[in-house]
């Protein structure tokens, strides 16, 4: 009797302790935004936030009722879904109980064969402090896996787009049955999948000299500003700068700040970047937001796949240390679809998302450290 009640005991401060340590589940609804438009299509959008809302649902999370959202954003006269301010958000919360806000932004689209969609999405707090709570990209192209004899081509955008939103709400659904918490974030990849790996997507040059120690030792805080674009995509540079925002976002060792955040700290000071970011408009950044470093850069090329060649991307990416006043990283990258593919095009890349994605993850993995004071990134 006595060895049953001491396991009983044991058991039940097991799971006491376990009960500790487990995250909590994410709970309240959430409020799903009307999807932005990347790709230059007509009905590229089409039935994102409706097919979200219903996976969502399906995978034991609440939703905000879509028509109590549309007039909140009537209400408040809400153009722009691409980010809520803070005003928004705390007024969205007040006034529907919203949790968080899902803001997706369809990058990729394409009907004709081989088709292709791809989406970027992220959960963003209501609670204060504002903060990303997840964020994920998925893409597909409609020949990138087709199997014995071409069975597995897929000829139909409809049918891509519900692939990639399947892999977008398993993701969520998956960070917010751990709380969101970034230790458990290999499982979520694995779910995924993601962006293609290795060190063929690394930047082919860059410059480190890190960033300041921040007051209190706390993790630095980076705001990423507007890329410049002098690619033929015309919302490239929207496209790489939430690319790099998605992978940051990932970091538990820094802090991003929300961009819709950042976007109305730009409006509010009508401040314009023409030739990257100055120190002037870095100290604004830094009084307005509290950020230690400023992430900016330059999108150089930006092609998705044609008949004539694979897809090819070129960006510069560089950090500001706004307290220092000095560049803490700066590098470049370019790749194309095929870098290093020679037989049956295995590891050959379909889509410029995807290869655009790669090079981003590559970037923040080398940068991060440098900002974080990590170990060293090596060249």
């Amino acid at each position: 009797v006595l060895w049953g009640l001491a396991a009983l005991a044991a058991l039940a401060c097991g799971a006491a302790a376990a009960a500790e340590t487990a995250p909590a589940a994410f709970r309240g609804p959430i409020a799903v935004l009307p999807p932005l438009s990347l790709a230059p299509v007509e009905g590229s959008t089409d039935g994102v936030a409706e097919g979200m809302r219903e996976r969502l649902v399906a995978r034991g999370l609440e939703v905000l009722a879509p028509d109590r959202l549309e007039a909140f954003l009537v209400r408040h006269r809400v153009r722009y879904t691409g980010g809520l301010d803070e005003d928004s958000i705390r007024a969205l919360r007040a006034e529907t109980g919203a949790a968080a806000v899902l803001v997706t932004a369809v990058d990729l689209f394409r009907r004709q064969e081989p088709p292709r969609n791809g989406v970027i999405a992220r959960l963003v707090s209501t609670s204060e402090p504002v903060r990303i709570l997840w964020m994920e990209d998925a893409q597909l192209a409609g020949e990138q896996a087709p199997g014995l004899l071409g069975f597995h081509l897929v000829r139909d955008v409809a049918t891509l787009r519900e692939r990639v939103l399947d892999a977008l709400a398993d993701s969520l659904a998956t960070g917010a049955a751990w709380g969101f918490d970034p230790s458990h974030r290999t499982e979520i990849d694995a779910k995924l999948g993601g962006a293609p790996r290795g060190d063929r997507f690394r930047p082919r040059s860059f410059f480190a000299s890190g960033l300041a120690a921040t007051p209190g030792g706390r993790k630095p805080r980076i705001a990423v500003m507007p890329f410049a674009n002098e690619s033929t995509d015309r919302d490239a540079g929207r496209i790489v700068t939430l690319l790099l925002e998605r992978y940051l976002a990932d970091r538990p060792d820094v802090e991003l700040v929300e961009p819709g955040l950042v976007r109305r700290a730009i409006l509010d000071t009508r401040l314009v970047q023409q030739e990257g970011l100055s120190l002037a408009q870095a100290e604004v950044l830094t009084s307005l937001l509290d950020v230690d470093a400023a992430i900016t850069g330059n999108v150089r090329d930006y092609l998705g796949a044609t008949a004539a060649g694979p897809p090819r991307a070129e960006f510069t990416v560089s950090a500001i240390d706004v307290r220092q006043r000095r560049v803490a990283w700066a590098s470049v990258s370019y790749n194309a679809g095929d870098d290093r593919v020679v037989f049956f095009d295995r590891g050959r890349v379909y889509t410029v998302h995807a290869l655009a994605s790669a090079m981003a993850r590559e970037v923040v993995q080398r940068m991060v450290p440098e900002l974080a004071g990590g170990s060293p990134a090596t060249p």
